[in-house]
């Protein structure tokens, strides 16, 4: 990197951090959680943090028991900060931009990993620092920006792992990835199917089908299941069930699975609906439990049942989540918001579809782009499983902003860095002569080259 490229960077991070800091201000730097704006999640978030940092343990309510119905990572981080700051709000606040802001620098980092020129990489750092989505949630109580950092440092230690001989520094970018996967797990459990969808990929490719590759996946998964396994053990002592993250998966699967969401003709077609709209069979069936990990598999039961059940409905119900996924104009009040991030998604989802058919199409390159492949392919089992929002998308946009960087230097003829060519040193003869000296020029050689 030269300060050609440093100082552009350094505007693009400023920029970066500037956007979120004043989305925090316009939104207020030390407001409280916004329920209207963001839901339940927001508002339940924070009352976990403030319980930890007064030493009650997480729960959703003050005075409440101990809970597992959220992923326990935002929590943790935000209920830390309290510890430090008191229930300063502000502290929140700043804290999401500054991962934000780090964001883009990993996005950058990532780009420059998968050997896009330097122009492309910076350009795929503009984009990740300036798509609203990406700014919004940094001024709200919400677990977005964490999980997407921790999401961008899972991949490009992935590819690190996947290319940076020797075997000791593989093998420690490996661990170092599947603790970033780990604690995004914790964050947002989806991070839970990129293990899987890694070890598939790459077996697919008899290039990565050897022991050093499997080693470097065991690793991989080891590590992250580390990173699980204390906040794991915690449910089944506190809550005296197994629970691998979190028990809110059952009213989120039945909530997006069912004869409501499936209909085309409703406005909830492809989205989530609270449980309680089958009142009498959640008070029958769910409330009479008295554990929150038995409701949570009740829940996740009624759902499998609508799935199997209505099989012909499911083609549908599929499509409406995608579409769900895919619509660039977010469901909100705030007109301004929606032709923003519209606007931005416009742009952004056809650049991103053109450059992964010209990853794709670059089997040279297959193995570096894998842990970029199992990121895309975990969002869309997850819309397929669950259902399909813009916040979701929002949390892989850093990988669509690399896509799109990726197509447009395309466009620009160069999307990929070309590495110097290097020019070998001569060899001397046993004469003392230098190879390719006085006897090529002779032979119609270049004659003899300076050290």
């Amino acid at each position: 990197m030269t300060r050609t490229h440093w100082l552009p960077l350094a505007l693009i991070l400023g920029w970066a951090l500037a956007l979120r800091i004043g989305i925090g201000l316009f939104l207020g730097f030390n407001a409280p959680p916004d329920r209207a704006a963001c839901g339940a999640d927001t508002v339940e978030f924070e009352q976990m943090a403030w319980s930890l940092a007064q030493g009650k343990g997480l729960t959703l309510t003050p005075g409440g028991p101990p809970t597992a119905f959220r992923a326990p990572g935002y929590p943790l981080l935000l209920g830390g900060l309290y510890a430090l700051f008191g229930r300063a709000y502000f502290a929140n606040r700043l804290a999401l931009s500054l991962l934000g802001t780090g964001t883009v620098f990993l996005v950058f980092l990532l780009a420059l990993q998968l050997d896009l020129a330097k122009g492309a990489a910076l350009l795929a750092a503009f984009m990740a620092a300036s798509l609203p989505l990406q700014f919004y949630w940094c001024g709200h109580f919400m677990s977005d920006p964490l999980a997407i950092f921790l999401n961008v440092a899972c991949s490009l230690l992935l590819v690190l792992a996947l290319r940076s001989p020797p075997v000791r520094r593989q093998l420690l970018f490996a661990a170092l990835a599947g603790l970033a996967c780990g604690l995004g797990a914790l964050v947002r459990p989806a991070a839970l199917l990129v293990p899987v969808l890694v070890g598939l990929l790459l077996s697919v490719s008899r290039h990565f089908r050897t022991v050093g590759t499997a080693a470097l996946f065991g690793t991989f998964v080891i590590a992250a299941g580390l990173a699980i396994a204390p906040w794991t053990v915690r449910n089944l002592l506190v809550l005296d069930r197994f629970c691998l993250v979190a028990s809110n998966g059952g009213s989120t699967f039945w909530g997006a699975n069912n004869r409501i969401v499936a209909d085309p003709s409703s406005e909830y077609w492809g989205y989530w609906i609270s449980t309680g709209f089958d009142a009498e069979v959640k008070k029958r069936d769910v409330l009479s439990l008295p554990n929150e990990i038995d409701r949570d598999r009740r829940e996740w039961a009624l759902g499998r049942q609508f799935v199997r059940e209505n099989p012909g409905r499911l083609p549908l119900l599929v499509a409406g989540k995608l579409y769900r996924l895919l619509n660039p104009f977010p469901k909100s009040p705030n007109r301004v918001y929606v032709a923003v991030v519209a606007a931005s998604q416009i742009g952004l989802l056809p650049l991103a579809l053109a450059g992964l058919v010209l990853a794709l199409r670059n089997r040279d390159r297959y193995g570096r782009f894998v842990p970029v492949y199992a990121q895309l392919l975990a969002l869309l089992a997850t819309v397929v499983i669950f259902y399909g929002h813009e916040r979701f998308r929002a949390g892989y946009e850093p990988f669509l902003a690399v896509l799109a960087a990726l197509a447009v230097s395309h466009f620009w003829k160069r999307p990929f860095s070309t590495p110097t060519p290097r020019v070998p040193l001569p060899r001397a003869t046993k004469t003392g002569e230098l190879a390719g000296g006085c006897r090529g020029a002779a032979r119609g050689g270049n004659g003899p080259q300076r050290i």
